[in-house]
């Protein structure tokens, strides 16, 4: 009950929420992993944050956690790497990525030896009928991504732009 009480202020660390969670673990070991978290407290959207990721975590970022460099969620985007694979990904955030970012760079570090399909030209059909098309040497679905999000700024900086109506004309 305390410990719910504590975690509905919000001057709590995520290190003293993390520590608080491992301590009613170690206090009710029949828990499942992440039961302190969900017996204590729930976010916003209804699902219980992962308070107990910092211990599948290295040393490493359980000390930058303690320093408050990096967050709960971040070790949540480590924890499902194997503690060798982690020191890129603290690197990596400590040198100012996002959550976003670390969570990719984990993503593509466990499917990083699954070998993307290349081609020279990729046609997407939206179901508002039109096409987009993409063509280039040895593109990926990831290059297209990449590329679509490039090509969707350009669109907006060219239509803000003067001489809109002269760049991009209807055909």
């Amino acid at each position: 009950m305390r410990a719910t009480e504590n975690f509905q202020r919000a001057d709590l660390t995520d290190n003293e929420k993390f520590l608080t969670c491992k301590e009613l673990r170690d206090a009710n070991p029949q828990w499942q992993f992440a039961g302190p978290g969900r017996a204590i407290c729930t976010c916003r959207r209804g699902r219980s944050p992962s308070l107990m990721s910092p211990s599948k975590c290295s040393l490493a970022w359980q000390d930058a956690l303690a320093a408050g460099r990096v967050g709960i969620g971040d070790c949540y985007a480590a924890s499902g790497l194997p503690e060798a694979d982690q020191a890129g990904l603290l690197t990596l955030k400590l040198s100012g990525a996002s959550r976003d970012a670390i969570v990719h760079a984990g993503r593509k570090s466990r499917n990083g030896n699954t070998p993307s399909v290349k081609v020279t030209r990729v046609k997407c059909q939206l179901p508002s009928g039109v096409c987009i098309v993409a063509s280039g040497q040895g593109l990926s679905l990831d290059d297209l991504i990449r590329v679509a999000r490039r090509g969707q700024k350009e669109a907006k900086k060219a239509r803000s732009g003067p001489g809109c109506k002269k760049r991009f004309s209807r055909s």
